[in-house]
Parts: C-alpha cells; structure tokens; sequence
C-alpha cells in the first residue's frame, strides 16, 4: 500500500480586499435588521454581476445553480460562518460542505 502526502498549498492573500471584507461584514453584523437585510441584498446582487461578467468572459456556465445558491452563500459567509479571509488556513475555522446532488 502507498500513501502520499500532500503538502498545504498557501493561499495568495490580498490584505486589502481581506481588510474591506472584513469592514463590510463587521457592518453588516452590527446593523438593524432592516439595514442588515439591505446590505445583504446589495452584497448577493453584486455577486450575481460578478458571476455573469464571469460566465460571460468564459463563454460558457450555468447560471441557475450559480444564482440559486447567491442568497444562502452571502449569509453564510457574512453573517454565520466564523472565517477570516487574511488566515484562510486557520485550524479553528469555519468549513462549509456543500452539494446541490
């Protein structure tokens, strides 16, 4: 029997992009629930432009499963999941499993 180890990959991290994410999830958790629901629906809404853009430039994609799941992944990722985007190794992170199958 043979077993390989594989080591770590390190992630390339943008500090600035990390720092605004950060900035923005901390407002978005301190707000009313009627501002943080808004600043949400601002953040999904972005990220479906982001998907299109990117679908668009690939030529190819599927946006039904992309944009069904916006919704659900920008909670997770700003209201629910315990992540830091300038430590994405960390061992006391959040993961977050995900199947649509």
């Amino acid at each position: 029997m043979s077993v390989s180890v594989v080591e770590e990959e390190r992630l390339e991290v943008d500090h600035e992009r990390c720092s605004q994410w950060s900035r923005e999830t901390s407002e978005i958790r301190r707000a009313t629930p009627d501002v943080r629901n808004s600043l949400l629906e601002s953040k999904a809404n972005a990220t479906r432009r982001t998907v299109l853009e990117m679908i668009y430039e690939a030529g190819l994609g599927h946006l039904g499963g992309d944009f069904s799941v916006i919704d659900v992944l920008t909670v997770a990722y700003n209201l629910v999941l315990n992540i830091n985007p300038s430590d994405p190794s960390a061992a006391d992170r959040d993961r977050l499993i995900l199947s649509k199958g």
